[in-house]
């Protein structure tokens, strides 16, 4: 079985750093005065959500797209559902794997959210918080479609990302980094790559565009990412 152990650790600092560099811009430029985040509301909440995750898959793509790591070339491709009000920050990344004539396809499915960093006044150790009056909800539209979906909480110092399947267990509509398991960025992109994470079922495969296109839609999401890495027979 074909190991990626050569390209994780560069993955890993790809995505990191479009990661940070991404949601730190994002954040600052929505910052006020006095350093706090522009307005708490709920709508301005899923707006900044959702102007980070096009970003963040537009940042993917540029920095991924046409690469070549240890024999492996990357074909990315970012797609957005139009509407004239874009208020969601639902997401479906796609990665499709062609090694050695074998080819598979998987996804996730995940949703964006603005999160605290807050500190804990016991002993000063941090947590990340996020509430929203959707996220139960919005955990079981997920969970009706695949147990691979994900919370994407986005802070100031970057990126952690949930499982659904802890939040539904927490039944609230708050995550506490705290009461749950969870990855950096880099890392959960790695475990994709690795293929502990992804559900094939939910990753058809695509022979152009506007397929994918018409499949994100199908699906009810407004974004996806896909990857496309390719595999040299030498390796």
């Amino acid at each position: 079985m074909f190991k990626y152990n050569k390209i994780m650790k560069e993955i890993d600092d790809i995505l990191g750093k479009v990661c940070d560099n991404t949601v730190e811009k994002i954040i600052n430029l929505n910052k006020d005065i006095n350093g706090n985040i522009k307005g708490k509301e709920e709508e301005f909440n899923h707006q900044l959500s959702s102007e980070i995750t096009l970003h963040l898959i537009d940042e993917i793509e540029k920095s991924l797209n046409g690469k070549k790591i240890n024999g492996v070339k990357f074909r990315v491709k970012s797609y957005k559902k139009r509407e004239e009000n874009l208020t969601g920050a639902d997401l479906i990344g796609i990665l499709e794997i062609n090694y050695n004539g074998q080819k598979i396809s998987k996804a996730y499915l995940a949703q964006g959210k603005i999160a605290d960093i807050k500190k804990r006044k016991s002993n000063k150790s941090q947590y990340i918080y996020c509430y929203n009056q959707d996220i139960l909800r919005q955990t079981n539209n997920m969970l009706n479609i695949t147990s691979d979906s994900f919370f994407f909480l986005y802070t100031k110092k970057g990126i952690i990302v949930v499982p659904s399947l802890g939040v539904k267990l927490s039944n609230k509509n708050s995550i506490k980094s705290s009461d749950h398991y969870y990855f950096n960025f880099g890392d959960f992109y790695k475990n994709f790559f690795k293929c502990f994470i992804g559900d094939h079922k939910i990753a058809p495969f695509f022979n152009k565009p506007s397929e994918l296109i018409e499949y994100i839609e199908e699906v009810g999401y407004n974004k996806a990412i896909y990857i496309q890495a390719n595999v040299s027979q030498k390796d």
